[in-house]
């Protein structure tokens, strides 16, 4: 069964690659801006947060219980972003390729959200 992931783009984000990868991992992608609120039948949330906006999707993101993985190149900028989150967070830098990516997803995916 494929991982439901919800990919948010910053303007000026280099998406076509992430979003390929993504898909060879067997990942249904649904693609929105990183100012659109993502869908909730998505399990994961991925971020790529070096596009206008992309940050600011990881801030606004912060009450969300789903696992989210930021991938940056740009990653010791905003670490702090990711320490007010509800749910768990990941990282990785776009450099970590599919390998990199497939096992983030794994974790992502086996995490789970806070119960109330």
């Amino acid at each position: 069964m494929p991982t439901r992931v919800a990919l948010l783009a910053g303007v000026g984000a280099p998406v076509e690659g992430l979003l390929a990868d993504l898909e060879s991992l067997d990942c249904e992608v649904t693609v929105t801006d990183a100012l659109a609120t993502p869908g909730e039948t998505a399990e994961v949330l991925v971020v790529a947060a070096d596009g206008e906006g992309g940050w600011y999707a990881v801030d606004r993101l912060r009450h969300d219980p789903r696992p989210l993985l930021v991938v940056s190149d740009e990653p010791r900028r905003r670490m702090m972003s990711l320490s007010a989150r509800a749910g768990q967070a990941m990282m990785i830098s776009g450099a970590g390729g599919p390998a990199a990516l497939q096992v983030a997803l794994s974790m992502c995916a086996g995490l789970e959200a806070p119960r109330d």
